[in-house]
């Protein structure tokens, strides 16, 4: 009986020295993992207004995950002249993107149509010069007429100053 306690001390031994750390391991907490992406912009945010666009709409022009308008000049809080040049790209029906200048008071005081070199499902580019009459702070509304009932879709409002 005692020899079969010694064999047993013996083997528990073994297999505590066996898991025993040596003194350069180091446990850690279990990594946590990292929260869902968010849709939502930086939280670093230039002190320039920043343009605003209507919710994604299902149908053409988010195929590739972009809104269906993207305006790229001029930016949010420019100062800009009459006729005013607008720039992007868009996937909307036909091409078709419409430009409106509104003044402070929600007045359109410019309007404009182009067509991107794309219609929808494709993505293309766009330019045009809207001219407008007035000066201060105004907004750039740019979208595409639904072919449906002509709803604004993809509506993308862009604070500028005119003078």
């Amino acid at each position: 009986m005692r020899r079969r306690s010694v064999l047993l001390w013996a083997a528990l031994l073994g297999l505590v020295s066996g898991c025993a750390l040596s003194s350069s391991t180091t446990l850690s907490p279990p990594p946590t993992p990292a929260p869902p992406p968010s849709l939502a912009t930086p939280t670093a945010r230039p002190p320039t207004p920043q343009p605003t666009s209507s919710p994604l709409v299902p149908g053409p022009g988010t195929v590739d995950g972009l809104p269906g308008i993207v305006v790229t000049y001029p930016p949010a809080g420019a100062t800009v002249s009459s006729p005013v040049r607008i720039m992007g790209n868009a996937s909307v029906f036909e091409g078709t993107v419409h430009i409106r200048i509104k003044d402070a008071n929600g007045r359109t005081i410019g309007q404009g149509l182009t067509t991107a070199s794309q219609g929808a499902p494709g993505r293309g580019t766009f330019s045009a010069e809207v001219p407008y009459a007035g000066t201060g702070a105004a907004t750039i509304e740019v979208f595409s007429p639904s072919p449906r009932d002509g709803a604004e879709l993809y509506l993308v409002r862009i604070p500028v100053l005119l003078r």
